[in-house]
């Protein structure tokens, strides 16, 4: 009797392990065959998708621009032509807003990224229109008032302000991100040059506008209990109108992998503790190999469980500890900083560091290990698709990656990557040279490397 009942119980897991996997490998298709997807005539590319179960309609407008759309001199531009754009309509169509953003009546969502910017609204069906309404004016907006220019020219001044005062401890978070220069041949943060922006001019934003925010470049996403014949009418009515850039934009910068530096060092005789961080160049999102770096991601730095994050719980050494990880369409990096008690601990954490990237380079990576960053992975891409991401995430991959069914192909190349798969990628690029290191200490003279 108790035999049969551990294989009921073994028959039972193994059903329920099957029928998960199935779920979360089927939740990872984004692109489905009861989903409408299409093109305006002015290149407005429009993807809806019915729900009937969801009480919200959640609307998406998406653009190909962002941080990586600056070009040398004007750094800091498209983020100040994002400001402009949303502060003008915001003004403008004030009364729409007052009326659809009541509280807990809708939720509104705009999104800057290197590559992509969104503009995600949750709304009642009864106040689809008026979105639709405002999301077409601003994809119109070419000409604003010069007061407003001005306006935020003076919002983006107290960014740079902000920024030089914040604490020590908070800048080394945006270190790690400004040692990707290292990297590649150019980035900056989303703020740009201070200098740029001072001397920025009214046609440096509308030649933005003009070319980036047109239906050629742009992206609509709708999701939710909508009747999608009544809705292609409608946006028919809304944005065909609107008309293509005159103007062909020019794409983002390219980047090359290659690191001139390998150390960097912030000091600032502030800093409450010194702090160590690690950071790996790895390609696109659009690169056959983003899939397994991103699965390697997980296994070394990502949750409690991954080997460096269980370390950053458990180690009395480590005070706090930052990872990050660029998912967005231009170059990208994996890294972590720890904050440590004194300097008696940076030695000791990275030969701790290296040691665990040794070990994946190596392939000494347990079965159970790999796999439960694989099912964590997967769960996460099934859960960037559920109603309530569905529309930002489809919009923003749709406008990353060349023909949307490349979006299926990139969900869906997660479940076939291996242990091997695994060792072969950490073996070509968690390498020294592909690497910076970059070390925060109080003053000059605490260290020498």
């Amino acid at each position: 009797m108790i035999k049969r009942n551990n294989l009921l119980i073994m028959i039972t897991v193994l059903a329920y392990s099957i029928l998960y996997t199935c779920f979360i490998y089927s939740a990872s298709i984004p692109v489905e065959k009861d989903q409408v997807h299409y093109n305006l005539d002015n290149g407005l590319t429009v993807i809806l998708k019915n729900i009937r179960n969801e009480d919200r309609v959640t609307i998406t407008v998406g653009y190909r621009f962002g941080a990586a759309y600056d070009v040398k001199g004007k750094s800091g531009l498209a983020h100040f032509t994002y400001m402009l754009a949303d502060r003008v309509i915001s003004n403008q169509y004030s009364n729409l807003y007052n009326k659809i953003l009541e509280p807990a009546k809708t939720a509104y969502y705009p999104e800057f990224g290197r590559d992509v910017v969104l503009f995600t609204t949750i709304c009642s069906k009864e106040d689809v229109d008026t979105v639709l309404t405002i999301e077409a004016q601003r994809m119109a907006l070419k000409n604003f008032d010069p007061l407003q220019f001005e306006a935020v020219k003076r919002l983006k001044m107290a960014e740079f302000l902000k920024g030089t005062a914040e604490q020590p401890d908070n800048k080394i978070k945006f270190l790690l991100r400004g040692a990707i220069m290292n990297f590649w041949e150019y980035y900056h943060l989303y703020h740009g040059s201070k200098i740029d922006v001072q001397i920025a001019r009214v046609q440096d934003i509308q030649r933005f506008l003009e070319w980036y925010y047109s239906p050629d470049n742009g992206v609509l996403v709708i999701s939710g209990p909508i009747d999608t014949n009544a809705l292609k009418k409608r946006i028919k009515e809304v944005f065909d109108p609107l008309e293509k850039s005159e103007v062909e934009p020019i794409t983002f910068n390219s980047f090359s992998i290659g690191i001139r530096t390998h150390h960097l060092k912030y000091e600032n005789k502030q800093l409450r503790n010194p702090a160590i961080g690690f950071s790996y160049g790895i390609p696109s999102i659009t690169h056959k190999n983003y899939p397994a770096l991103k699965l390697i991601y997980y296994i070394l730095l990502n949750g409690k469980d991954s080997r460096l994050g269980y370390y950053a719980e458990k180690a009395s050494s480590v005070r706090d500890y930052y990872q990050t990880l660029y998912r967005n369409g231009g170059a990208n990096i994996f890294g972590a900083i720890f904050y440590l008690p004194d300097k008696a601990y940076f030695e000791s954490m990275k030969d701790y560091f290296f040691k665990q990237v040794e070990d994946v380079n190596e392939g000494k990576i347990k079965d159970s290990e790999f796999n439960t960053a694989k099912r964590k992975l997967l769960r996460e891409n099934a859960e960037s698709l559920n109603a309530r991401n569905y529309t930002s995430t489809l919009a923003k991959l749709s406008l990353i990656f060349p023909k949307i069914e490349d979006v299926n192909k990139y969900y869906a190349s997660y479940t076939n990557i291996t242990k091997q798969d695994v060792l072969k990628i950490a073996n070509e690029y968690l390498i020294i040279k592909n690497m910076c290191i970059l070390y925060c200490v109080k003053s000059a003279g605490t260290f020498d490397f």
